[in-house]
């Protein structure tokens, strides 16, 4: 029984991707806690501010014309992708070149817009910047053996550099007073640069799916953008691969949420997850696909925790994705005892509630 520590405690969610926001807050609410997403109320009552994104979200905070009171707890709650965690010395330098390579880094928010709207060539001397010092990161990680990053795209790179950086400049500035990662890899990255961040997994909420029991005659699902050239090439290549052999891969790059998505899901056997960048995954494909009954099948050999492979899900190499699907599209046993442990783990141990407690006890807002 959770009981709070403030009788009174106001918490204002900020709205992130897939409804994160509304989701934090539904759980919040059933937990007694009020708490709101609305920007038309705002958030100067707020005891708490809870960002469930990346720190590029934190710009609201300075965009908005009076601050929060300086009591206010501000929590963010890491979902997207970060550096990787083993970068050298040379590499995070070029990374911060590549982190700088921004107008809205270089000015302020309101010389940034005008000169990407009033000056000539504004974004394409940024984009040639970034590119040259891009190249330049690729031949040292090349230099430093890790081949498997080079399919990361441009504008990962450049994406991934940019929140590190940001998030650097707000914790100087004393804007996070918790921090909380998805993953472990930013949590690595993040305790190796001596910030205080614990690992939270985002968890299961009821509106991200449920099995329907209905007949699976999609044999594999992509669902996600491919305008990657590291998830265009490898779906690219699974597709030839999976074709001889007779199986169909049903890619949906497009918005697809709601009860279609959920029902896309539950007419699927296997779910693929090519993450966007090589050394970190994206909860969130993992949670939709086991919500629903679907076998993530997951490529890299990264860390996925707090799932475990052969257990709730399938990891493989790239090399060896067409014949690990193939594999588990032909024991449906094996694959439904997978799709079953899954379910129960994310239902029981990472479900939204327990994971929204956690963070609420260790920034010391509520007791157990």
């Amino acid at each position: 029984m959770i009981q709070k520590k403030n009788k009174r405690l106001k918490i204002f969610v900020v709205e992130g991707t897939m409804n994160m926001g509304g989701m934090i807050c539904d759980v919040l609410l059933d937990l007694g806690i009020e708490a709101w997403t609305n920007p038309q109320r705002g958030y100067m009552d707020a005891d708490v501010i809870i960002f469930p994104a990346g720190p590029a979200g934190l710009d609201l905070i300075i965009d908005w014309q009076v601050p929060p009171k300086p009591e206010t707890i501000l929590i963010l709650w890491l979902v997207d992708p970060f550096p990787p965690p083993d970068m050298s010395p040379r590499e995070e330098m070029l990374g911060r070149w590549i982190a700088k390579l921004n107008w809205r880094v270089l000015l302020s928010k309101k010389w940034a817009d005008i000169v990407k709207k009033w000056i000539p060539f504004g974004r394409d001397i940024m984009r040639l910047a970034s590119w040259f010092c891009i190249r330049k990161l690729r031949k040292e990680i090349t230099r430093n053996g890790k081949l498997n990053y080079l399919d990361c795209a441009d504008r990962e790179w450049a994406r991934v550099m940019q929140r590190h950086y940001m998030l650097k400049h707000h914790m100087q500035e004393g804007r996070i007073d918790y921090l909380f990662a998805t993953t472990t890899a930013k949590q690595e990255l993040l305790s190796r640069h001596g910030y205080a961040v614990d690992f939270v997994p985002f968890g299961y909420h009821s509106s991200l799916g449920e099995n329907l029991g209905l007949d699976r005659d999609i044999d594999v699902l992509f669902l996600g953008r491919t305008h990657t050239r590291r998830r265009a090439s490898m779906l690219s290549n699974l597709r030839k691969e999976l074709g001889d052999k007779g199986v169909e891969i049903t890619v949906v790059d497009r918005d697809c949420y709601g009860k279609e998505r959920i029902e896309l899901l539950n007419r699927t056997k296997i779910s693929l997850d090519i993450p966007r960048v090589p050394w970190d995954f994206g909860p969130e494909r993992f949670l939709l696909s086991m919500s629903c009954g679907a076998l993530v099948v997951s490529e890299g050999l990264e860390p996925r925790k707090p799932y475990t492979h052969d257990e709730n899900f399938i990891q493989s190499r790239v090399s060896d994705l067409a014949e690990t699907i193939c594999t588990y599209l032909k024991d449906e046993q094996a694959r439904q005892r997978i799709t079953d442990n899954a379910y129960e783990f994310i239902t029981t141990q990472v479900s939204l509630t327990r994971s929204v407690s956690i963070i609420l006890e260790k920034c010391n807002l509520v007791d157990f």
